[in-house]
């Protein structure tokens, strides 16, 4: 699965994370000793931005219930900003909308806590290529690639993911991408959009 990267920053008593890749059981402890630290230097206002998430696991959504009582004990709030479409189904699927709350972008989130994120913060212009984006790249070179080795190429160099067979299908299936003909029909798709 593709490594996890967490930034924060503090602004105006907002401690605002950015989470990048997979949050899962082998990584989910990062997200909370960081978020943690924060509790116990007396914040209690939590922004995630999730824009650049490709999965989360149960354990990754467990870490965010558990640090949910805490902050509410200190009349703080959690948000989540910019949910992926695949983890914001998810996340309604759990019925998570009903404790934790979400919103569509970033800077629906800023306003709501009153706070404005500086632009050099931001990541949409540094954007690293995602697991998803390799996949289509390798796609591009190899329309009638099957399952195992499209997993096989994208867990060598230069793509270089570490999936289980498990991840790998789920990811696949999150984007409509897990038979060889969805593979293929999506690569249609796309090709006609970028002649148009």
């Amino acid at each position: 699965m593709e490594r996890l990267e967490l930034t924060d920053q503090i602004i105006d008593g907002v401690v605002v994370i950015t989470v990048s890749g997979s949050l899962d059981s082998t990584n989910s402890a990062q997200l909370k000793e960081l978020m943690d630290r924060h509790l116990n230097e007396g914040r209690s206002k939590f922004l995630l931005d999730y824009r650049y998430v490709e999965y989360i696991s149960s354990a990754g959504w467990g870490i965010l219930l558990g640090r949910l009582k805490r902050i509410r004990e200190r009349a703080g709030e959690l948000i989540i900003a910019g949910m992926p479409p695949e983890i914001e189904s998810i996340y309604r699927m759990l019925e998570l909308d009903r404790v934790i709350t979400a919103m569509g972008t970033l800077d629906e989130a800023a306003d709501h806590f009153g706070i404005k994120i500086p632009v050099k913060k931001r990541k949409e212009e540094v954007k690293e290529r995602t697991a998803f984006d390799a996949i289509i790249e390798i796609i591009r070179e190899e329309p009638l690639i099957g399952f195992f080795r499209l997993k096989e190429r994208l867990t060598s160099p230069p793509y270089n993911y570490d999936f289980n067979i498990l991840q790998f299908y789920n990811l696949l299936r999150q984007h409509q991408l897990d038979t060889k003909l969805k593979r293929v029909y999506f690569l249609y798709q796309k090709l006609v959009k970028e002649q148009q």
